[in-house]
């Protein structure tokens, strides 16, 4: 994966978040990093896969979040995020039933509820 094709990303991402990054926004996160990253065609899905991963913590590691509410955000995107992208890229693909969004949602609030406990 190139590092430049990452800062590129990344830059773009941290410019198209136009408000402050919260559990409430995750998956809207992930699915804006997925549509950046996506243009690149020279990398293959798993390297897209993971290039949202890498851009979506580093964005969050950037961030003015206090450092448990970074670890939290964290978690549950090391944890759930790579679900999400697998669950959006079957639902593009026609391959998904649309109640698993509110089920995705609802497992991405009680990861990041039990990562703050």
């Amino acid at each position: 994966m190139s590092e430049a094709i990452f800062e590129e990303c990344y830059e773009v991402i941290k410019d198209k978040l136009d408000n402050k990054l919260n559990v409430g926004n995750l998956v809207a996160f992930i699915v804006s990093t997925m549509e950046v990253v996506e243009k690149y065609k020279g990398l293959n899905g798993l390297q897209k896969k993971q290039m949202v991963l890498f851009v979506c913590d580093r964005v969050v590691d950037d961030s003015n979040h206090s450092e448990e509410l970074k670890e939290g955000i964290q978690t549950v995107i090391a944890t759930v995020g790579p679900n999400v992208i697998d669950a959006l890229i079957y639902a593009s693909k026609g391959k998904l039933i649309l109640n698993a969004k509110r089920k995705i949602k609802k497992r991405i609030l009680n990861m990041f509820k039990k990562c703050l406990s």
